[in-house]
């Protein structure tokens, strides 16, 4: 196994890689209008996804969770 002693790694080059200091915005990324709203909505309907099982959980709204077994209800 080889050792890199301190004075080897004093005498190389900085490595510059081609992302420092680069900047993207989200307009770069997804030029259409129509993607960037398309991809807002999914979004938004993914995290409802998820916020609609926690809720259900937590209140025992009827859908999947009786009111019984909700968490506020110690079920």
């Amino acid at each position: 196994m080889a050792t890199i002693h301190h004075e080897n790694v004093t005498h190389r080059r900085h490595i510059i890689h081609p992302t420092d200091g680069v900047v993207t915005f989200q307009e770069e990324i997804v030029r259409s209008v129509v993607a960037r709203r398309l991809l807002a909505g999914l979004r938004i309907v993914l995290g409802f996804t998820f916020l609609w099982p926690f809720l259900d959980k937590l209140f025992g709204l009827g859908y999947m969770t009786p009111a019984a077994k909700s968490w506020i209800h110690g079920g």
